[in-house]
């Protein structure tokens, strides 16, 4: 291809402006190549399942499925965006059973486009999500010859390159590695004390309101749910808030060794770990609050909850200054705030229907 005017470079996949993982590769792909190398491609996209943006700077343009996933809108599409030029390409990203025809003109259902595609107006590329094969390190006969077909081959990364390349030989075209999704400047290997901590510290918070999230979903389906599904993050918050006060020294160690650190922590967990179960219960049941439409007593329990913390916390401080008192009192606002929507969502909130509820309801049936 002559580098002399920008080639024509159009992108099969997702909408660009869709939700799916590969529109996002599409948009990303497409935004990167206007931006970094505008004087050697002039890159277009046509996706499917979303309506274009306005936001983005690259030409749109969409097609709906028919038959075999045939885009019979494509030669319309290439005329608008190439022309006559004859040194362009067409991309797809998907995976490689999909969009066979595109190497496989005899396999099109539609004429006009099986004409198009015989006429040989750019070069056939596709970028392939590789992260599996088959037999013998090799892909299925059928994805194979269709991998064939293309003038290039761009793989997410070397294992999909190698993958490709052993399959197709001599078959098919160029195939290089265009690594999308991994950054291997934060993907890296830690120290084993570094590890441990970011572990804990992200890992296990992040487990943790998925935990929660679960949860919340399994007591959202009634009230015998309800009860055992705040039990079970009552008694799993719980165990772990338990252990930690019962053994401090081996959590602590995780973060550091310093004598004042080690003190201060032991403290801390004295008092607020035994309490952990009541704010796993606050927040499984303030996450299924959210999917009944019941927040009001979830957000006062939290404004309590912030007040004896920061409110009380301050104040004996400030009378005794004591750090255990300050402690005590964070241990407090954990047991109020789970106290507090335990009590109001068993007192039967959740299901009761006020009676202005009850005269939308009339008026809607009566409409």
């Amino acid at each position: 291809m002559s580098n002399s005017t920008p080639v024509p470079l159009l992108i099969i996949s997702d909408s660009p402006s869709g939700q799916s993982g590969f529109g996002r590769i599409v948009r990303d792909l497409a935004s990167r190549i206007h931006r970094h190398m505008p004087d050697r491609f002039r890159v277009g996209t046509l996706g499917f399942g979303s309506v274009n943006s306005r936001k983005l700077p690259f030409a749109q343009y969409a097609w709906t499925a028919h038959p075999n996933w045939e885009c019979i809108e494509l030669p319309e599409v290439w005329d608008d965006f190439a022309g006559d030029d004859r040194r362009g390409a067409v991309m797809r990203v998907w995976d490689l059973n999909r969009l066979d025809w595109l190497t496989r003109a005899d396999c099109c259902w539609d004429d006009k486009l099986r004409a198009f595609l015989g006429g040989n107006r750019f070069e056939k590329w596709a970028y392939v999500p590789m992260d599996a094969h088959g037999i013998g390190g090799r892909l299925t006969q059928s994805i194979t010859d269709t991998a064939g077909g293309f003038d290039r081959l761009l793989a997410y990364s070397e294992f999909g390159r190698r993958v490709l390349e052993d399959s197709t030989g001599s078959l098919g075209g160029v195939i290089d590695a265009i690594p999308h999704g991994i950054n291997t400047t934060v993907f890296r290997p830690f120290p084993n004390r570094q590890m441990a901590r970011a572990f804990f510290c992200d890992g296990w918070m992040t487990a943790g309101y998925a935990m929660v999230w679960q949860i919340a979903l399994f007591v959202s389906l009634g009230e015998s749910y309800l009860a055992f599904g705040g039990a079970l993050a009552f008694a799993a918050t719980e165990a772990i808030g338990v252990a930690a006060a019962i053994w401090p020294q081996a959590w602590l160690n995780l973060f550091g060794d310093d004598p004042t650190m080690v003190a201060t922590g032991k403290d801390y967990l004295r008092f607020v770990g035994p309490m952990y179960g009541f704010f796993g219960l606050g927040l499984a049941l303030y996450f299924a609050s959210q999917g009944a439409g019941k927040l009001m007593w979830p957000l006062f329990a939290g404004f309590a909850r912030l007040v004896i913390a920061v409110g009380g916390g301050w104040l004996v401080l400030r009378a005794t200054g004591s750090v255990t008192l300050v402690f005590a009192m964070l241990g407090a606002a954990l047991a109020t705030y789970g106290a507090i929507v335990g009590v109001a969502i068993w007192s039967g909130v959740w299901f009761r229907t006020t009676e202005r509820e009850m005269g939308l309801g009339q008026r809607a049936a009566s409409s």
